[in-house]
């Protein structure tokens, strides 16, 4: 598409026939009127009989500003101001800023903020858009729609001279309630007006894909769009590469076989949008934040609550069932519990003195952790049971006759449990060999012959 003419642009554009500058249509009103005592007056955008819009220059502030003039005659002058009002009220960046309001001897003004971009018209003047820009421009729309419908206010009188694009991609919707108060259109059931926002929207689809106007009204800027059998073309027959769900929204609604409701309905149907397209993104997905959702206390992810229950470590970290056996992850910034412990604990045993006011200030003594002996006991002895704690009980065996010597007794030490001789449960045995029988022969009898007695 080529570039385009600056008559053309967003704030300078003017219908065909009419030059862009000069030519008072109101009665005093003209270049370099001032209105208010501070908005100059310097290009005419557009004209018409009892209004016409101009760019202006806020001698106040030094900035430019988009004027648009009511004549005093007009029977819809006081409603405009209410009408600016209220849209003023309406806090969206989507749509475009009240400034100012007020009467002067030459009529009724409307003062908005001034915009760097190209409305919609301007831009299919060269061709239609891509389709995904398509996409995006009309749902950015939807949200300013949506926006004020939650305020109870509509547009009611949308066409592609009102939605525009800045040079920084955003974009913008001029004329929220005002325009239909011009053109003296009222709408008092709310779900209607609604259905003629979402409609309306869908003809600006249109227009943006095909460069054309489907609307039963003619537009002052696009070319009517073909019918076919009495019903609009679809956009598929016009144009190459249209995606199919724009396809069957634009042909179901303007045949009548249903359409959203709302712009927000719309919004959902035609979402995602712009870079979030790329992302995995539900079906349906509004694409403006969702307010927080606040839980009941005690609910898994509330304050205080894990999100997801599970086991519990040592140090009272939630972990899942799956990493039971691992170390659980900790949090950045967050000191170990053992490690508190351990701080807790030497802060307790340091003992700090206040000093008195006259007295030197005495430095803070700890009392040293007492440690524990270390065992020196060598191992071997240490796994050798200990008997002397063990009762014993000395039991007689008669051993065997050795020869004429008299029996010997051997003493054998039996545990007070019940345990074999020798042995411990959970012990080594005792090994020491049992003192040998004294096997040394006894003395032998004196066999001399007694003295023969005396006879």
């Amino acid at each position: 598409m080529g570039a385009v003419p600056p008559e053309r642009r967003t704030g300078h554009r003017a219908p065909l026939g009419v030059l862009a500058e000069g030519g008072a249509t109101l009665d005093a009103v003209g270049p370099g009127t001032v209105l208010g005592g501070r908005y100059a007056l310097a290009n005419r955008l557009d004209d018409a009989a009892d209004r016409s819009t101009w760019q202006a220059q806020d001698t106040t502030l030094d900035r430019r500003v988009r004027l648009l003039v009511v004549s005093r005659d007009h029977p819809a002058a006081e409603d405009v101001l209410d009408a600016a009002r209220r849209a003023a009220a309406v806090d969206d960046p989507r749509l475009v800023r009240v400034l100012d309001v007020g009467h002067d001897e030459v009529g009724t003004y409307v003062v908005t903020e001034w915009l760097d971009g190209h409305d919609l018209a301007t831009l299919v003047a060269g061709g239609p858009l891509v389709a995904e820009q398509a996409r995006g421009l009309v749902g950015e729309a939807c949200l300013a729609l949506e926006a004020a419908r939650r305020r109870g206010l509509h547009h009611l009188r949308l066409r592609p001279a009102l939605v525009h694009r800045l040079e920084d991609g955003a974009v913008k919707v001029e004329g929220l309630v005002t325009e239909a108060v011009l053109d003296r259109v009222d709408v008092e059931d709310g779900d209607e007006a609604s259905r003629l926002d979402a409609t309306g929207l869908v003809a600006v689809t249109y227009a943006a894909l095909t460069g054309l106007w489907p609307g039963d009204e003619p537009d002052p800027d696009l070319a009517p769009a073909p019918r076919l059998q009495g019903l609009v073309a679809p956009p598929s027959q016009l144009v190459a590469g249209v995606p199919a769900d724009l396809d069957t929204l634009c042909a179901q609604t303007f045949a009548g076989h249903g359409g959203p409701a709302t712009p927000g309905d719309l919004a959902g149907q035609i979402a995602p949008w712009g870079r979030e397209r790329h992302t995995a993104r539900a079906n349906g997905a509004f694409p403006h934040p969702l307010p927080p959702v606040r839980l009941a206390p005690g609910t898994p992810g509330s304050p205080g609550r894990p999100l997801r229950e599970g086991p519990v470590d040592h140090d009272g970290d939630h972990i899942a069932e799956h990493d039971a056996g691992y170390p659980a992850p900790r949090r950045p910034g967050r000191k170990p519990a053992r490690a508190a412990k351990r701080a807790a604990r030497n802060d307790q045993q340091t003992t700090i003195t206040a000093p008195h006011p006259t007295q030197p200030m005495p430095q803070p003594t700890a009392e040293p952790t007492p440690r524990p002996t270390p065992d020196r006991t060598p191992a071997a002895a240490r796994r050798t049971p200990d008997l002397s704690q063990q009762t014993t009980q000395q039991l007689t065996r008669v051993a065997a006759p050795h020869g004429d010597g008299p029996p010997t007794q051997a003493v054998e030490p039996v545990a007070t449990h019940g345990a074999p001789s020798g042995r411990q449960s959970g012990a080594a045995p005792d090994r020491t060999a049992a003192p040998a029988p004294d096997r040394t022969a006894a003395p032998a009898p004196d066999r001399t012959a007694a003295p023969a007695p005396d006879r």
